[in-house]
C-alpha cells in the first residue's frame, strides 16, 4: 500500500474517485 503521508495528493484523488463512483451508483 502507498504511503499516504508521502503522497497526500494521490490519496485525495482516490477519495474523490470513490465519492464520484458512489454518487453515480446512487444516481442511477
Amino acid at each position: 500500500m502507498l504511503d499516504t503521508q508521502d503522497t497526500p495528493a494521490l490519496t485525495r484523488l482516490l477519495a474523490v474517485a470513490l465519492a464520484d463512483e458512489a454518487a453515480r451508483r446512487t444516481a442511477t
